[in-house]
């Protein structure tokens, strides 16, 4: 008998407790009416702990709504209950939905979690300024999660979580979303070149190449992808397949300056003058600014000319002698005005200042030589 007492006692401290902790759910609906924010947070946070009320979609809507709040309030003191309101709101919204929500407003969750969905994206950018680079992939894949919910792919958010993470030094993380932001097609063929760039930066060449392959025949017409080719082909010294790339690149986009100074430099190195003079000589044409063109140029005709001169030296023969030495001599007045715009464009360039000093001498141009000179020597 005693025993059933005890036992009937035992169910009634229970039921009280119950309905102590479901009274806790409606208080904090109360504090919350009349901007306790500070009592409802210690209402609900005990009552989302307690097995009586931690399984209820109420419970969890409430709580959302009170780390809402403290996340959005200007207030100091309500900034102080938590430091990560904004990410518990998110967990409790997303909490509620697993129960019964036939007693809370379902519309006025998704909205809330919308919100927070746009201010998790804005917490992320203010971080990535800030160089908070982990705490910005967070956030910016925290928004892209919350969206995904809702059957939204918030594609920007996924992207920048892969960039914050790559500069926070996740590379894993960073390539993972990378690939996913490739898969669901976002910002054509720049992803793909993120994520070539990474693999370059570590070291992986062949990973490099890999991806670049594979964005190549899905864009191949993308002018940024055939250009980032051609640099991994000139890294690794494959000229001729740099050289078929720069010439599908001029096919493409015939009035880009860098494609042809590209391939005027391959062929320079590769003993084909005449075509390097040509695509250099284009180059200007198409960018009448463009210093590496003129330099370029102007040391092709003065190393063909140191050439000829070498050549000379064993000549006896003064009328052969002398003949080939017109030529040199031709080639150094060829370069003079290549270098001497380069100087113009850029003035504190000093292998374009060492050049002009020599061939000034070369050339008898005393008083040139001697400003050439002193410019070097300031």
């Amino acid at each position: 008998m005693k025993k059933k007492i005890i036992t009937g006692l035992f169910l009634i401290g229970l039921t009280s407790t119950s309905v102590a902790q479901k009274a806790k759910v409606t208080s904090t609906y109360n504090y919350l009416k009349y901007g306790e924010i500070d009592k409802a947070k210690e209402a609900i946070d005990a009552a989302a702990q307690h097995p009586s009320t931690q399984a209820m979609a109420k419970t969890w809507f409430y709580r959302g709504q009170v780390y809402q709040q403290i996340y959005a309030s200007q207030d100091p003191k309500i900034k102080s209950l938590a430091e990560n309101a904004l990410e518990e709101a998110i967990k409790s919204y997303t909490e509620a939905l697993k129960y019964d929500t036939r007693k809370i407003d379902v519309n006025q969750l998704n909205q809330n979690l919308s919100k927070l969905a746009y201010a998790s994206f804005d917490e992320g950018v203010n971080a990535y300024n800030q160089k908070n680079y982990s705490e910005a992939a967070k956030y910016f894949e925290q928004a892209y999660n919350v969206n995904q919910k809702f059957g939204v792919t918030d594609s920007l958010a996924l992207y920048n979580a892969a960039l914050a993470y790559e500069k926070a030094g996740d590379a894993e993380k960073a390539e993972k979303l990378y690939r996913k932001t490739i898969e669901i097609g976002y910002g054509g063929a720049k992803p793909y070149i993120d994520l070539m760039e990474m693999y370059m930066a570590a070291g992986k060449e062949d990973e490099a190449v890999a991806i670049l392959k594979e964005a190549r025949a899905k864009y191949p017409k993308d002018g940024m992808l055939l250009t980032q080719e051609t640099n991994i082909y000139l890294k690794a010294g494959k000229k001729e397949e740099a050289l078929k790339n720069l010439n599908e690149a001029i096919a493409a986009d015939p009035n880009n300056p860098t494609f042809y100074f590209a391939r005027g430099a391959i062929y320079n190195e590769l003993g084909e003058l005449d075509k390097a003079i040509e695509d250099y000589k284009k180059a200007i044409e198409l960018d009448e600014k463009y210093f590496d063109a003129y330099y370029n140029l102007g040391a092709l005709y003065f190393n063909q000319a140191a050439e000829y001169f070498n050549k000379i030296q064993t000549i006896t023969d003064n009328t052969k002698y002398q003949e080939e030495k017109k030529k040199a001599d031709e080639m150094f007045q060829k370069a003079l005005p290549y270098l001497e715009k380069a100087h113009e464009l850029n003035p504190s360039d000093k292998p374009t200042m060492q050049s002009l000093k020599q061939l000034y001498v070369r050339t008898g141009n005393m008083e040139k030589y001697n400003e050439m000179k002193e410019k070097l020597q300031n």
